[in-house]
């Protein structure tokens, strides 16, 4: 404790507790994964596709449905902010 410091630190307002990371830039998706995931009924067009880079969530919060709370999170923020992905 001193001068201009509180004797205990403040509790934290935010805690992580899940995290989820997406790659989205049509440039960096190998050829091969449009064949597998969109089959040829994309072949006219080449549309992009969302690659789940990390998804985690700490201990005590697994097997509660957080990761498929981020994973439907992430959906909303593509079909809203990045249309062209379609899968």
């Amino acid at each position: 404790e001193g001068p201009g410091f509180p004797s205990q630190p403040p509790p934290p307002q935010e805690v992580l507790l899940g995290l989820v990371t997406a790659l989205e830039d049509a440039k960096d998706i190998h050829s091969d994964d449009h064949d597998t995931v969109m089959g040829q009924l994309w072949s006219w067009k080449r549309p992009q596709l969302a690659y789940v880079l990390t998804l985690g969530v700490v201990d005590p919060y697994r097997r509660k449905g957080l990761a498929k709370k981020l994973i439907g999170e992430l959906i909303s923020h593509l079909e809203g902010k990045c249309p062209d992905v379609k899968a």
